[in-house]
């Protein structure tokens, strides 16, 4: 019984203690006062569709606990560790209007919660509550922003940026000018309209390096001279001052021989026309006109047309006969027909002087013979040049045949087909001047047909009308989107955010208008520019055939 009664007494005193414990406790926590406080809502991480255009957001909300401990009077405030609270926190989530069901996760031990997949552009509300034992301890004031819009974070950092955030083409251009977060903070059509301006350009620019400059080249539509200074030099001068000083001596003899050829039938014709007798009909005087005309086609004209024609389709025309000759043999076959039939344009130059002039050409310059022939067969080359017999075999080999002579041309392809019409129409007095001109005419408008398709300068035109329009569109949907999400926001407005928020997606949708104009500026501008050069080649060509037709 005495054993009895010490163990009661223990188990009264263990039990009086720690009711006064627990009351002590009580008394320590209601002198204790928790506040619950939203610091930051940052973006964990941005998802986008197959456009790499942002969809959805990840965020994050994160929160702090204050204590407010009073002893004796006084207050302190002590930042506490939400890991070491026994505290549940409950996270709510609301969309659009604060009366809506909103979303709510348990939190424990951690001072920050996840929502994931929110979409952009959308406008949420967060608040935080903390319970302890099912009574709530503390609340935090709600919190709203905009999904993608404000929140700080690594997402839109460095950090975290995959490598298609720097392929996107649509970021490109806007971030030459440093502007490259005009395009993440505009809206999906805003984006799309980036993307095709920014692509069109680069095809424009493509466009512009391989088609157009290369086609529309002057060394490639006249017999220029290949040379690297003479290239930089086309750069700088107008188009008519390159075609002085480059056009190859080559060309000019073959104009020259065919001018020779038009002021001898002329002269001929003339002379025949001296001589006929007064007594003969107007009938017999046309007859003998034609027959002085037929005479001397038959023994001088065709076969110096006809050498004319092998200089342009020099060395193209190895092999029509049916048998492969050397280039030399060629070359020397060329050579005895320009010197038989053009010997008053032509001389051996042994002093360095030029010889007098012929007949037909007194005062006309006379063409070197041995600097006539180097620019018709181009693969002479001399041992000390370096690289020289690499030279040798690739001009040889035919690799840079169409570079060799100059049937590759347009204009010469234009002048060999007023020639062939000559050659058969040269023997009829007065004849020839209509079939010329109808062959180059021809020939020239299908030769600008062509340059104009190959270039491709058409292009420019319609990219240059499309871009401003394009640019248009994206800055009409992001205004349009700008007075959407002013229309979402609930509650009383506020004049200076709604003026703020109304700038600043004006600012953004205006700069796929800025963009579209630039584009469209730039390219109609080159558009003129080719089409100016177009328009000096066509009159090149028809001062060309004007300057022949007018001897014939």
């Amino acid at each position: 019984m005495k054993q009895l009664g010490v163990v009661t007494a223990r188990l009264l005193t263990t039990v009086v203690c720690s009711l006064m414990c627990l009351c002590w406790q009580n008394e320590l926590r209601a002198q204790t006062q928790y506040d619950l406080s939203l610091t930051d809502i940052i973006s964990q991480r941005m998802h986008r569709n197959w456009l790499r255009v942002p969809t959805a957001a990840d965020l994050r909300v994160i929160w702090a606990v204050t204590a407010r401990e009073t002893s004796e009077g006084v207050t302190t405030e002590l930042l506490k560790d939400v890991k070491t609270l026994p505290f549940v926190y409950k996270v709510y989530l609301y969309r659009g209007d604060a009366e809506s069901e909103p979303l709510v996760l348990e939190v424990r031990q951690n001072d920050y919660a996840d929502f994931p997949k929110l979409k952009l552009g959308e406008t949420v509300a967060f608040k935080v509550e903390a319970y302890d034992r099912g009574a709530l301890v503390a609340d935090s004031d709600q919190a709203s922003v905009v999904v993608g819009k404000g929140q700080s974070g690594v997402a839109d950092g460095d950090d975290n940026r995959s490598i298609f955030y720097y392929m996107n083409p649509g970021r490109w251009q806007l971030a030459t000018i440093g502007k490259a977060n005009i395009y993440d903070r505009s809206t999906a059509l805003g984006k799309l309209a980036f993307m095709f301006l920014s692509v069109t350009s680069m095809i424009s620019v493509l466009i512009l390096v391989f088609y157009s400059s290369r086609t529309l080249y002057l060394g490639n539509v006249f017999p220029f001279r290949r040379s690297g200074k003479h290239f930089v030099w086309s750069l700088m001068l107008s188009c008519d001052v390159s075609y002085e000083k480059r056009l190859t001596n080559k060309f000019k003899f073959v104009m020259k021989a065919w001018e020779m050829i038009a002021a001898k039938s002329k002269m001929i014709a003339d002379q025949a026309v001296k001589s006929i007798p007064n007594a003969l009909s107007s009938t017999e005087k046309m007859a003998s006109v034609d027959v002085a005309c037929m005479e001397y086609w038959t023994n001088d004209g065709d076969r110096a047309i006809a050498t004319i024609e092998d200089i342009i389709s020099y060395p193209e025309n190895n092999g029509l006969n049916g048998r492969v000759k050397s280039p030399d043999d060629l070359l020397t076959e060329l050579v005895i027909k320009i010197e038989d039939n053009f010997h008053d344009l032509v001389t051996e130059n042994t002093n360095g002087k030029h010889a007098a002039g012929g007949a037909i050409y007194n005062h006309a310059p006379k063409e070197d013979m041995k600097a006539l022939i180097e620019e018709i067969y181009e693969p002479v080359v001399t041992d000390a040049q370096p690289l020289s017999r690499v030279r040798k075999w690739v001009l040889r080999k035919g690799v840079l045949e169409l570079k060799r002579g100059l049937r590759p041309f347009p204009t010469s392809r234009i002048i060999h087909a007023g020639l062939s019409i000559h050659r058969m129409n040269g023997y009829r007095w007065f004849k020839p001047t209509e079939e010329v001109k109808g062959a180059f005419e021809d020939r020239a408008s299908n030769e600008i047909e062509a340059l104009k398709r190959k270039s491709k300068i058409e292009w420019f035109w319609n990219y240059g009308a499309l871009a401003p329009l394009v640019g248009l569109f994206g800055t009409v949907t992001g205004i349009t989107y700008a007075f959407q999400q002013l229309s979402k926001t609930s509650g009383s407005p506020d004049f200076v955010n709604t003026i703020q928020m109304l700038s600043n997606g004006i600012f953004e949708a205006l700069w796929t208008t800025i963009f579209g104009l630039a584009n469209g500026i730039v390219f109609v501008i080159i558009y003129y520019y080719f089409k100016h050069k177009l328009d000096w080649i066509y009159a090149k060509w028809e001062e060309m055939y004007v300057t022949i037709t007018e001897k014939l």
